[in-house]
């Protein structure tokens, strides 16, 4: 995995909004039991040379997408965004623009609007 060493489990369950690392996704209504899901994958991605590979070509085209330097402020990690925004994209038929999933993100994940 090129050197990479992940933080301890705890540091990116500790990121997540609703993934507390263990079966929560079981318990949460829709959405918010799908996003506990994409979050736990995003914390084994971390363990595994797929899953990190995984995260880097999401990242790559999160960016490319233009969405770099979106809401840096947030608390979310950009390899969470960038996983939770290719589902987003593959569940909107990737019709979609930066300016929707801007809106999604803080209406629906964060629940700010």
């Amino acid at each position: 995995m090129n050197d990479y060493q992940p933080q301890p489990r705890e540091y990116y369950i500790s990121k997540c909004r609703f993934y507390k690392g263990g079966d929560e996704a079981d318990t949460l209504p829709p959405p918010d039991c799908m996003n506990a899901y994409y979050e736990s994958c995003w914390v084994d991605f971390h363990f595994n040379e797929g899953g990190v590979e995984k995260l880097r070509e999401f990242i790559h085209d999160y960016k490319k997408f233009g969405l770099g330097h979106f809401s840096p402020d947030d608390g979310a990690p950009i390899a969470l965004k960038a996983l939770i925004w290719s589902r987003w994209m593959h569940w909107g038929s990737g019709c979609e623009t930066p300016e929707s999933f801007m809106h999604w993100w803080k209406e629906f994940y964060l629940k700010e609007i």
